[in-house]
């Protein structure tokens, strides 16, 4: 009578299943290694309703049965009586685990981390890409392409929220601000743009001291604060949740209050 596998006493968590298994040669090489080495890197089991279910270590389970280790006995895993290490969590996301156990000893490519992020997208389609680019190491607008192409093929769904890296529920699509708003907007600060005009651009610099002079220095002071502003999103694009820190929102409300005070100023000089 053929001996049990692992695979027939142990429940796999679809987790587990997001990265591929390995091919029949890469699987025999990985054998042979722990043969040597042994296990090296701990199998990891959730634990949930009493009942264990694996996340990580399917390859290195097959690996060991590959080198004739009887893991089964009377319809259990003989975990005491392995040289294995084990990692036994229970008050985890098993999908989370999941990706953090492997995302950063596998060497994926471009393909294969979009098909990760298709198979999460599909079992948690309420996270906000931004989560879950955090967790595979991709860039968010990765993200939102995927889930673009996925709901237009109607293999997830569209969500009104999505709980973001910090567990809120935030509404999937925010509003643009109004151009209208601005009549609201606080009027324009003397002393700030007085501190602007000590960093002028070169071709700003000799104009009279006339009303036309201090016009045209006021709005290249604009211009250039307008650029700075503009870099600075670029780089705030590319941050995840995780990067931010409270100097950092400080220094973005003072640039909401400067860029405020930027469209106050050139619509006033429209008007003249």
């Amino acid at each position: 009578m053929k001996s049990k596998s692992w695979r027939d006493v142990l429940k796999i968590h679809p987790a587990a299943e997001l990265f591929p298994l390995m091919s029949e040669a890469e699987l025999k090489e990985l054998a042979a290694n722990i043969k040597v080495n042994g296990v090296q890197i701990p199998i990891l089991l959730w634990w949930h309703d009493e009942q264990c279910h694996l996340v990580d270590g399917r390859n290195r389970l097959d690996a060991l049965e590959l080198n004739g280790y009887r893991l089964v006995r009377g319809g259990k895993i003989l975990w005491a009586h392995l040289d294995v290490p084990i990692n036994a969590v229970v008050d985890v996301d098993p999908w989370e685990a999941a990706i953090s156990a492997n995302i950063h000893r596998r060497h994926l490519t471009a393909e294969q981390k979009r098909e990760l992020i298709a198979k999460l997208l599909k079992a948690k389609p309420k996270q906000s890409n931004r989560q879950i680019a955090k967790q595979v190491k991709a860039d968010d607008k990765t993200v939102a392409k995927v889930r673009k192409e996925l709901e237009a093929r109607s293999e997830i769904p569209n969500v009104d929220t999505r709980t973001d890296t910090k567990g809120r529920k935030q509404p999937a699509e925010r509003k643009r601000a109004s151009r209208a708003g601005m009549s609201e907007w606080p009027a324009p600060d003397a002393a700030l743009t007085e501190q602007w005009a000590d960093d002028l651009p070169e071709e700003a610099h000799g104009l009279g001291g006339d009303r036309e002079g201090r016009r045209l220095r006021a709005g290249y002071a604009l211009l250039a604060r307008a650029e700075e502003a503009k870099e600075m999103v670029t780089i705030a694009d590319r941050l995840h949740a995780s990067d931010v820190t409270e100097e950092m929102s400080v220094a973005a409300e003072d640039a909401v209050a400067a860029w405020k005070h930027i469209a106050a100023k050139l619509k006033a000089f429209q008007k003249q």
